[in-house]
């Protein structure tokens, strides 16, 4: 993870996403489900959720939009214009609003059975 972030610049971003992964997605990626060591994808897992939450950073960035201030309608455009993210993006927003890093913030996700009814994911 630390080669990755190596390269992600501004330093407040690089240093946000170190936290988020050392106490968010390491925790995870150390602790056996059960006896069988870690894959490929648990490495995956990790890699694919710092990518999504620097974009979203940089994305803000360019608007001029610090993550503190960030709010659900910014979060909603973004994912908008990149709904491959969504699933990625959920567990950051989670721990940014947990460890009060950002305002509350969510994830909508539109279920298929209830074509233009926006649910939360929780």
């Amino acid at each position: 993870m630390n080669s990755y972030l190596v390269g992600v610049t501004p330093t407040d971003h690089r240093l946000l996403l170190h936290e988020y992964g050392t106490w968010r997605l390491l925790p995870r990626i150390h602790r056996p489900r059960d006896s069988r060591s870690q894959t490929y994808s648990t490495f995956q897992y990790a890699k694919t959720r710092i990518k999504a939450a620097e974009s979203f950073l940089t994305w803000l960035a360019q608007r001029d939009t610090p993550l503190a201030t960030a709010n659900q309608t910014d979060v909603d455009e973004f994912i908008t214009q990149n709904p491959q993210l969504l699933g990625a993006m959920e567990p950051f927003l989670r721990w940014t609003t947990r460890t009060r890093k950002s305002r509350e913030l969510i994830c909508h996700k539109e279920r298929s059975d209830q074509l233009g009814v926006v649910r939360p994911i929780m």
